[in-house]
């Protein structure tokens, strides 16, 4: 292989952005010159993300274009949500396109355990939450040409399904793969590719403060000049709160100008040219939303032309209310929000919860206090939606005091939440077992390494952990 090619296809695989070439540096820059292709209207949220073999979730199927294969890359649930992505494979040495376009509509989730066949998630304004999109026809489609040897990917936002179930997932040119397992859990901040090749992008900040939530995002140049001449549309951009079921778009102006930069005119309230950055350049991106509630901890953000920016965290205080946003279909169930806000740890086979016991109880006491009543209501939610599941209640203390009086304090402490929890969510006294472990098990230190006292730590320790296990 000539030395040329081998650079290429080093640099392919280190930025994760390029066409896959049928063979030389000729069909390299023949791939990468073909990115030529502008969003036909307002409503393009593309995403083009070559995902590594081996984390594809199936092996590549036929699709309706000739010489088109499509693969699973990921089927993943957190905070509400399931999210599924799919990558188109070209493996021709042209550009082809399918005959009608891709419509969000035609995407759909089917749990045959759970009886229920699902649709994508919209937006207040009937717009799905799935890109890549170049019209808002439809609620969303995308008939753009597949570029010569390149993986297109198509994300797909759906509502959340019982954990442990599998499903099939359908869509126009691939129609279906069957058998499908769903992680439970979200992602690490990463970069995310981008159809305007050679580009990609990351979240640098997210922070919440004065109901504003800012969030800065850099975008690289990593390899030759962009061929294209993509254009962003802040109107485009949103954050998505998963748990809520809301989306917020940037902040405008009293000029009807989005809350953004950088900012080339002021068409559809701001736009900005990706063409813009410089080869092994970069470009600093400062969008501001409107504050999720302090409750909501990540958001996932929108950009076009870029793969979603997953579970993104947010730092600081002081968010809008629970009403601000754009309610999005699909409302969060119950369950989703008691889970949420119980911080619970779930599995497809248990959910564990640890509730402090500085909210339950007085010092040294082991009666409820009034206090307590949220938090165990919100248990008793999710012991709600699991009618088979058994109930494992500790108590733990911290390591002041001895253990002939700790121990028994963490018992009755165990002792009165399954008393609470038989009373108001039906749990039969069969499902339910309790144990006090006084201090052991500590999950921060009680004394600071000098060996003074640390009251942080032992606050931590003070403690009630339940133990779901889901049963079927």
């Amino acid at each position: 292989m000539p030395w040329r090619s081998v650079l290429v296809a080093v640099v392919c695989m280190l930025v994760g952005a390029c066409a896959r070439p049928a063979g030389g540096d000729h069909a390299a820059a023949s791939a990468a010159a073909g990115e030529s292709n502008a969003p036909e209207q307002s409503g393009a949220t593309e995403a083009m993300a070559p995902v590594p073999a081996a984390t594809y979730l199936t092996s590549a199927q036929d699709t309706d274009i000739p010489g088109v294969t499509a693969q699973v890359a990921y089927l993943r649930q957190y905070d509400g949500v399931l999210h599924a992505g799919v990558v188109l494979h070209n493996n021709n040495d042209k550009r082809v396109r399918a005959d009608e376009p891709v419509a969000f509509k035609d995407f759909d989730l089917v749990d045959a355990k759970a009886n229920r066949k699902l649709s994508p998630l919209k937006d207040a304004d009937g717009r799905y939450l799935a890109g890549p999109a170049d019209s808002t026809l439809q609620g969303g489609r995308w008939g753009k040409e597949l570029a010569p040897r390149s993986d297109t990917l198509f994300w797909v936002l759906f509502d959340a399904i019982p954990a442990g179930d599998t499903v099939r997932l359908e869509g126009p040119l691939f129609h279906g793969f069957d058998n499908l397992a769903v992680t439970q859990q979200a992602p690490s901040p990463a970069a995310v590719a981008s159809s305007a090749r050679p580009l990609r992008a990351m979240v640098v900040s997210a922070e919440r403060a004065n109901g504003v939530m800012r969030v800065r995002i850099r975008i690289d140049s990593p390899g030759g000049r962009m061929t294209g001449d993509e254009v962003l549309n802040y109107a485009d951009v949103y954050a998505l709160d998963p748990i809520g079921k809301r989306s917020y778009p940037l902040l405008k102006g009293t000029d009807g100008v989005y809350v953004a930069s950088p900012l080339d005119n002021r068409v559809n309230g701001g736009r900005w040219p990706l063409y813009k950055i410089a080869p092994n350049g970069q470009q600093i991106m400062d969008l501001s939303f409107p504050a999720p509630p302090d409750t909501v901890t990540s958001v996932d953000i929108v950009l076009p032309w870029f793969a979603p920016f997953e579970h993104v965290a947010i730092s600081g205080a002081g968010g809008a209310s629970p009403s601000a946003g754009l309610a999005v279909a699909g409302a969060a169930t119950p369950l989703q929000r008691a889970l949420a806000d119980l911080k619970a740890d779930v599995t497809p086979e248990t959910v564990k919860v640890d509730l402090s016991a500085d909210v339950l109880f007085d010092f040294d006491k082991s009666d409820l206090k009034a206090g307590a009543e949220p938090d165990l209501a919100k248990l008793a939610t999710v012991l709600t939606a699991y009618p088979a599941a058994t109930v494992k209640i500790d108590g733990y203390t911290d390591g002041k005091g001895t253990e002939a009086h700790n121990r028994p304090l963490s018992d009755r402490r165990a002792s009165a939440v399954a008393t609470w929890l038989q009373a108001h969510a039906g749990v039969a006294a069969a499902r339910i077992s309790t144990h006090g472990f006084g201090s052991a098990n500590p999950v921060a230190p009680n004394t600071n390494p000098d060996g003074s006292d640390n009251p942080d730590g032992r606050a931590k320790n003070r403690r009630v952990e339940i133990t779901i296990s889901k049963g079927r």
